[in-house]
C-alpha cells in the first residue's frame, strides 16, 4: 500500500459518511455551494488583469465625440476583442494610410 491509502470498509452501509465526515474535519467540504464558495475566493484573488499579458504599458486617453464610444464599444464586441486592441487596429490602419 501506498502512504496514501486509505482503509475502506465496502460492507459497512454508513461507511460513505464517514469518509465524508472525514473529509470535513481535514477542511474538505463537498458539494456545489462549497466548491462555488471555493471559486469565487479563487476570483476575488486573481485579478483578471493578471491573467493576460498583452505589453500595453503606455496610457493613452482622449476625449471623443459624443456617440463615439458606444460606437466603439459596439465593433469592438462585434469582433469580440477589447476597446483597446479596437483602438490600437483603428490608430495603426490610419497611420498606415498616412504613410508613416
Amino acid at each position: 500500500m501506498t502512504d496514501n491509502a486509505v482503509e475502506f470498509d465496502y460492507e459497512d452501509p454508513d461507511a460513505m459518511a464517514k469518509a465524508r465526515e472525514k473529509l470535513r474535519a481535514k477542511g474538505f467540504s463537498p458539494g456545489p455551494k462549497a466548491r462555488k464558495q471555493k471559486e469565487q475566493k479563487i476570483r476575488s484573488a486573481v485579478d483578471g488583469r493578471t491573467l493576460k499579458v498583452t505589453g500595453r504599458t503606455e496610457q493613452f486617453n482622449f476625449k471623443a465625440r459624443e456617440g463615439l464610444k458606444h460606437s466603439v464599444n459596439e465593433a469592438a464586441k462585434a469582433e469580440g476583442i477589447t476597446i483597446a486592441e479596437w483602438m490600437e487596429r483603428a490608430i495603426e490602419a490610419a497611420l498606415k494610410a498616412g504613410g508613416a
